[in-house]
């Protein structure tokens, strides 16, 4: 999906289970098809999660932004009560913090390299492109802060 073609306007919440809201953009959860970005540190595992941070560009930036200033007005908070998935340093290039879908020890979704051939997500290492598509279903409250999480749907290596 193109990130101009996103009408962010459009994006709702809907009461899911306690402290926790789906996010809905036309009834779906928003999902993104994103060209090759670096990965500059790899497979990152945090306790029983495994995250990718993508080097992103301004467009997505920009995107990423809106959308969080988005979810800021529908919660009716302020803007430190969100957690972000953008770290912004002016010594670096900007980074989202991307989840890969990981349930009963077992990955969700299609990881592949450039030619077709099967991807074992541990081979993403630092400074690999992907393309890859990301989604973001729902926002969650835990000690008075908001969280979501853009999670990867699939994967292209480049080889």
């Amino acid at each position: 999906m193109n990130l101009n073609n996103i009408n962010l306007e459009k994006l709702n919440l809907k009461q899911s289970i306690q402290n926790s809201h789906k996010i809905l953009l036309n009834d779906k959860p928003i999902e993104l098809n994103l060209d090759y970005y670096s990965v500059p540190f790899g497979l990152e595992k945090y306790s029983t999660n495994f995250m990718i941070k993508l080097s992103i560009d301004h467009d997505l930036v920009t995107f990423i932004q809106n959308f969080e200033n988005k979810l800021i007005d529908l919660l009716n908070i302020d803007k430190d009560e969100l957690s972000s998935n953008l770290r912004i340093d002016s010594r670096f290039p900007p980074l989202l913090t991307c989840k890969i879908v990981n349930r009963y020890n077992k990955f969700e979704g299609e990881f592949k390299y450039s030619d077709g051939e099967f991807l074992n997500i541990y081979n993403i290492e630092k400074k690999s492109d992907i393309k890859l598509s990301i989604f973001v279903d729902s926002v969650w409250k835990i000690n008075n802060i908001f969280f979501y999480k853009w999670k990867i749907s699939h994967i292209i290596l480049k080889k």
